[in-house]
Order: C-alpha cells, then sequence, then structure tokens
C-alpha cells in the first residue's frame, strides 16, 4: 500500500503514536497541577505567616502604646536612652520597623508630655549636649571617661557649651568613685570654676530652660533641693535680688555712718567750740588795753618786743603772733573790747587762745588786769 501523507506514514510507522501523545501530555498536565497545588499551599502559607507577623507586629505596637501610656517620665526617659545607646553603638534595630515605630512613639510621648518640644536630631547627634550628659551618666569610664571630662572642661570656660555646664558636674559627681586621683582633681577644678561663674551671675552659665525638665530626668541629682534651682533662671533673679538689696543695705549703712559721723563731728565741734568760748570770756577778763597817750602802736615794734620775750615753747597750732596782734590793734583802735577782738580772731582750737593771750602781754598790746 503506498501513501502520500506524513501522517499517514507516521502512524504505519509509529503505530502507537497518538496513544503515547495524550499519555505524555495527561502526565504533564498532572505535574502542572501538582505543582500549582505546592505553590498554593506555599502562598496559603506565607500569607499565614504574614498574618501571624502582622498580628504580632499588632500586638507589640498595643504592647508599647499602652506601655508608654504607663509609663512614668522616668521609664520613658530610660526607654529612650536605651533606644540611643543601641544606635550611637551602630545597632540597627531601631532604624527599622517594628522597633522604629517603638522609637518614634517614645519620642511622641516625649512630645506630648513636653519633656523635648524642639527637632529629635538635636538630641540625637554625637556630638551634641545630650550625648554627653548620657556618657557622663552610664557609658563606660574607661573609654568615654576623659571625653567627657574634657567637654567638662570646655563647659567650665565662659563659651557656648556653658549652659550644660552644671547639668554635666552633677552627672560626673556619681562617677568620682570611677576616677583617677588626677581625673578627680581636674574634676574638682571645674566644679570650684563653675561655682564661681554662676555666684558671679555670669549669664552664660544660666542652665537651658527647654531641656531642664529633659535633664532633671535624665540626672536625678538636679532633683536634690541642692541642685533643683541651682543656675537656673530662677535662682539668677534671687541672687541678682539678694545683690540689690544688700546694695541697698550698704547705701542705707553708709548712710547712717555718714550721719552719726556728723552729729558726732557737730557734737565735737559744739564741745569745741564752747571751750574756745570759754577761754575767751576767760582771757578777756584777765587782760585789757594798753593806753598809748602819744601815738598808736606800730605792728613791726610790737612783734619785736613779743620776739624778744617769747619763750621757745609758746607755739600756735592754727593761729599766727602777727595776724594776732593786726586784729587786736585793729580793734583797739576801733575802741572795741579786748573780748570781741578775740572772738574776730576765729579761734579752731582753745590752746590758741592762751597763747594769743601771752601774745598780746608779751608785745606790750595789752596789760593783765588781774
Amino acid at each position: 500500500m503506498v501513501c502520500s501523507s506524513t501522517v499517514a506514514k507516521q502512524w504505519i510507522y509509529f503505530p502507537l503514536a497518538h496513544e503515547d501523545a495524550k499519555r505524555r501530555l495527561s502526565a504533564k498536565a498532572i505535574a502542572i497541577a501538582q505543582q500549582l497545588k505546592v505553590q498554593q499551599r506555599e502562598q496559603e502559607r506565607q500569607a499565614k505567616r504574614l498574618a501571624q507577623e502582622q498580628r504580632q507586629r499588632q500586638q507589640k505596637a498595643e504592647e508599647v502604646k499602652r506601655w508608654v501610656a504607663n509609663s512614668t517620665d522616668t521609664d520613658l526617659i530610660r526607654a529612650y536612652v536605651k533606644i540611643m545607646l543601641a544606635l550611637w553603638s551602630g545597632d540597627t534595630t531601631f532604624s527599622i520597623e517594628p522597633s522604629a515605630s517603638h522609637h518614634r512613639s517614645v519620642v511622641a510621648a516625649m512630645r506630648e508630655r513636653q519633656i523635648w518640644t524642639e527637632p529629635v536630631s538635636a538630641l540625637e547627634s554625637r556630638f551634641g549636649s545630650f550625648y554627653d550628659l548620657v556618657m557622663a551618666r552610664m557609658g563606660g569610664w574607661s573609654e568615654h571617661g576623659d571625653k567627657v571630662l574634657t567637654s567638662l572642661a570646655s563647659a567650665a570656660s565662659p563659651s557656648d557649651n556653658s549652659r550644660y555646664a552644671i547639668e554635666l558636674m552633677a552627672a560626673l559627681a556619681s562617677r568620682r568613685p570611677e576616677m583617677t586621683n588626677d581625673q578627680q582633681h581636674a574634676y574638682d577644678q571645674c566644679c570650684a570654676s563653675i561655682k564661681k561663674e554662676v555666684a558671679a551671675e555670669n549669664p552664660k552659665f544660666q542652665r537651658d530652660p527647654q531641656r531642664q525638665r529633659l535633664h532633671t530626668l535624665l540626672i536625678p541629682a538636679l532633683a536634690a533641693p541642692v541642685l533643683a534651682s541651682y543656675g537656673t533662671e530662677a535662682h539668677y533673679a534671687k541672687m541678682r535680688n539678694i545683690r540689690t538689696e544688700k546694695e541697698r543695705l550698704a547705701k542705707v549703712r553708709s548712710g547712717r555712718i555718714k550721719l552719726v559721723q556728723a552729729g558726732r563731728a557737730r557734737q565735737a565741734k559744739a564741745v569745741k567750740d564752747q571751750a574756745i568760748t570759754a577761754a575767751i570770756e576767760q582771757v578777756s577778763q584777765r587782760i585789757g588795753w594798753r593806753h598809748f597817750p602819744f601815738e598808736p602802736p606800730n605792728i613791726a615794734l610790737l612783734m619785736a618786743r613779743y620776739g624778744d620775750k617769747r619763750p621757745p615753747d609758746l607755739r600756735f597750732t592754727n593761729a599766727g603772733a602777727q595776724d594776732v596782734l593786726i586784729v587786736a590793734e585793729r580793734h583797739r583802735a576801733e575802741a572795741a573790747s579786748v573780748l570781741k577782738a578775740l572772738r574776730a580772731m576765729g579761734f579752731t582750737i582753745e590752746t590758741d587762745v592762751i597763747v594769743a593771750e601771752q601774745v598780746l602781754v608779751l608785745s606790750g598790746l595789752c596789760v593783765r588786769t588781774r
């Protein structure tokens, strides 16, 4: 039999080819069906796993939310510091979900409670003051001790970092047992410098009011009565008021002292004036004018006569013999009394009145009447 059809020829050569093709197709279909079932089961398993993980994340998020809601401010800061210590050490756990959401929840709670309201980047920098305070408070001393003491020394000198000098000083106080002798000496010097600047009311050392609550939660020592208000705006205002009051009291005291001194001076002058007046009256009763019948006396002759008879120890304190004679002669010529002449001489000390009496008698201008 001759066939021209290729199919016929093929059938003749492979009489069971059709059945074999059906068998192969059926096997392939079964394999595909099994593969699809495996893929479906894997997808279902993946879906269950993802759903389980989502439920776990939601459950964890709810737990974090409840913890944040029920936590104290101190617990909140401790959690934040724990997160930051992990990030600063290079741990990326809190940089990816779901831990990143925990980080955001803690920061959101800090903002809500007004613990920190500024951009969080200001806290999380490794070059900021918060980093130094955390390391001073709880960082490994062998690794961070010298660094935070250097930061304290920088803050102890008036600078932009001085606003956190008191916080650093308080944070490092608890680390003193870990310090070497040299480190303790450096720490004490910095503390003395900071206290001196605060006592001088240096505004650079006034604590930052925006960070005061955060720092107090981070460093419990700042809540102690001795440091609670130290270096704050209220403390500076109190020091200004005390200084102003001291200056006012000093002025009042100085004024009172001046009044007392003036009163005593007036009393002393009054006593002195009374003594001078009494001495003048006594002298005026003991001497009188000499009578010159021919011509008035010459001052030069009177001075010469007095000079010849003057005892060596006869000296004025605040007057002069020539002035006394000139005033006395003028009053004698005007027929004024000796008492008036003595009063016009302006004596300031009692002993000069007695010396003037001697001058008038020795010069011959007066004579003794008693």
